[in-house]
């Protein structure tokens, strides 16, 4: 995964990283697909793990999804960049339109906003808020659920 001080952004090797580092959605079938920029692309496929009593995906499984859509173009960004800053979830906002069934894809594609919010807690002391989204699209392209996030950003202190 980290290859000589630096992390390969890959579908495969990202999808490593979620094995080893989010196992329950990995175990839950959610797989990256693509890294952006321009957008960043995860799907899931509704399995018995993943279901719910209706015969769709569980909801938890979808927030999951939605969640790693919007995280991963932002931990890349800091990654990349090399700034000591953490990151962390501090509110979610979600709508459920449709039942999800089948393969169900996640799409992010603010990376201009990943982009200034980095740039932003490169230069505070204070945290920077953030909120990301992402939708979810059944394989007709039918919008099932869309996402927000409200990342907090912090410079860590030298200590």
């Amino acid at each position: 995964m980290i290859i000589a001080g630096y992390m390969q952004f890959t579908p495969f090797r990202l999808n490593l990283y979620l094995l080893r580092a989010v196992p329950l959605a990995w175990l839950a079938g959610i797989r990256v697909r693509e890294t952006g920029p321009p957008r960043t692309l995860l799907s899931v496929r509704h399995r018995w793990i993943n279901q719910n009593p209706f015969r769709s995906i569980y909801f938890g499984v979808l927030v999951m999804g939605g969640e790693l859509a919007t995280g991963i173009p932002l931990f890349r960004e800091i990654y990349e960049r090399n700034p000591d800053i953490s990151m962390l979830v501090i509110a979610q906002e979600a709508r459920f339109l449709k039942k999800a069934r089948g393969i169900v894809v996640f799409e992010f594609t603010a990376y201009d906003r990943v982009k200034a919010a980095v740039d932003r807690a490169r230069h505070s002391s204070e945290p920077v808020e953030v909120w990301l989204g992402s939708e979810a699209r059944n394989r007709e392209g039918e919008k099932v659920a869309e996402f927000r996030f409200l990342w907090s950003l912090k410079r860590r202190s030298a200590t």
